[in-house]
């Protein structure tokens, strides 16, 4: 449960990239305004890839999910633009659904 709760914290802190302008402009203090969005998208990185080594989880899905994401967050990190997080925010996010889904019917032996 611990790494569902961290894997939620990474990629919120990746999400803050996606409305930084907007969010600077306004004065909100988000993520990446207050640490930068290189920061925030290695501070993903090492979260996702924490719980890829260190979690033990046995559903080669979400293994294969979690190195793609380490890998967007590299990705991002090394060129922190808004659109680009924006682009590979969109795919995680329907994969995340589409990992989500094979994992239920993995487990409830659909």
């Amino acid at each position: 449960m611990y790494f569902v709760a961290l894997g939620v914290a990474g990629m919120h802190a990746f999400s803050t990239i996606l409305d930084y302008t907007a969010d600077k402009e306004a004065g909100d203090h988000t993520f990446a305004v207050v640490f930068g969005k290189r920061t925030a998208a290695i501070s993903a990185f090492a979260v996702s890839a924490s719980i890829l080594f260190f979690g033990n989880i046995q559903t080669s899905a979400i293994n294969i999910y979690l190195a793609v994401c380490s890998i967007v967050f590299i990705v991002v990190g090394i060129h922190p633009s808004e659109k680009l997080a924006r682009t590979f925010g969109i795919i995680l996010f329907v994969g995340f659904f589409v990992i989500s889904i094979i994992f239920l019917v993995k487990a409830l032996g659909l």
